[in-house]
């Protein structure tokens, strides 16, 4: 399926209406295919390795998938998770819905808590 931001297109249906981009939709996403299998493989093996910590490699991603947001996206960060919330009120209420481990360890992160 193919998401265009406002319905799902299968690949039949997106086949039918433009065929002629059938073959070429189709041969990028057999290499899409192809460099994610390698990827994984790639991963596994530095994991397995010794070489690289999953966590890392992960945390690594986010880093450089938030810095690149902020590159489209640009905000102050200064905000706490306070602000976020709004009102105490729903700080409190956020603390006893996730529990008291949860809303220490967001303590811990939160000069705003």
């Amino acid at each position: 399926y193919f998401s265009f931001g406002f319905s799902i297109v299968s690949r039949d249906c997106l086949h039918s209406t433009v065929p002629q981009f059938y073959p070429i939709g189709k041969a990028m996403q057999d290499r899409i295919d192809s460099l994610c299998d390698e990827v994984a493989a790639l991963r596994e093996c530095l994991i397995k390795s010794g070489l690289l910590r999953e966590e890392a490699l992960l945390a690594l991603m986010h880093r450089r998938r938030f810095s690149s947001e902020l590159l489209e996206h640009p905000c102050a960060l200064n905000a706490t998770i306070t602000d976020a919330l709004a009102t105490r009120e729903m700080s409190f209420c956020l603390a006893r819905l996730v529990g008291r481990r949860s809303t220490i360890a967001l303590q811990g992160a939160s000069r705003g808590l």
